[in-house]
């Protein structure tokens, strides 16, 4: 097992562990609030429901972002609405994507790390549109693969050099801060998989995107459909 494996293991653990107890909170507030309405009303209460529902939201964010690959595919719509409510705030807000269907679940991972790393490149907010489609194999190639793109739009863009770098050249930060832990992974994840990171920006918009295998997963292959 090698380093990112067992950083990957760990996550899991620590996700499956919180998120009973985060939900046991959650589920507490909700009942004391059926039981006196008026509680619900105060400050401090909806403060803390706030606050349990973040933590739930941030957790079933890592746990897919940096927990381990195995498991089977992942569906778009579950990605979109992770993203979406990890990330999205009174300045930032995110759309699609519109595709049905699931991606493995190693595209699935660096989708929301790219996610993630468009987050943090709008500091005054804006939008992100999250997109997803199939492509066909490369250089004539059979292997099917998955494609997932992040489009950041807002008036201030500022993409760290270290991001940058990651997705470019696909080296990791050195030496690496906790606020850069998904560039780590995602540099790694990519190495690994094969796959294709690729940076498009211009005045006003940032692209981000990931070309990779669709790998079959517990005998389950992946697949984007087209919608309709």
């Amino acid at each position: 097992m090698n380093d990112m494996d067992l950083v990957s293991l760990f996550c899991s653990r620590i996700c499956h562990d919180l998120i009973s107890p985060v939900g046991a909170v959650s589920n507490g507030l909700e009942l004391m609030a059926e039981d006196d309405p008026a509680l619900a009303e105060r400050p401090e209460f909806r403060l803390a429901s706030q606050s349990a529902g973040r933590a739930a939201d941030a957790i079933a964010f890592f746990r897919i972002a940096f927990g381990g690959s195995a498991g089977g595919p992942v569906e778009i719509a579950t990605l979109a609405r992770i993203a979406a409510r990890h990330l999205e705030s009174e300045r930032l807000k995110i759309s699609g994507p519109s595709m049905r269907g699931s991606l493995s679940r190693n595209t699935a991972r660096m989708a929301l790390m790219l996610a993630l790393t468009g987050a943090s490149a709008l500091p005054r907010g804006g939008r992100l549109a999250l997109s997803a489609s199939p492509e066909d194999p490369p250089d004539g190639g059979v292997q099917p693969v998955e494609k997932f793109c992040v489009e950041a739009i807002g008036q201030v863009l500022r993409l760290s050099p270290a991001a940058r770098a990651a997705i470019e050249e696909l080296r990791p930060p050195s030496p690496a801060q906790p606020r850069d832990a998904h560039l780590v992974a995602l540099t790694r994840l990519a190495q690994a998989t094969g796959a294709l990171l690729k940076i498009e920006m211009e005045d006003g918009r940032l692209g981000l995107s990931a070309v990779a295998p669709c790998l079959t997963t517990g005998g389950s292959s992946a697949t984007v459909v087209a919608p309709g």
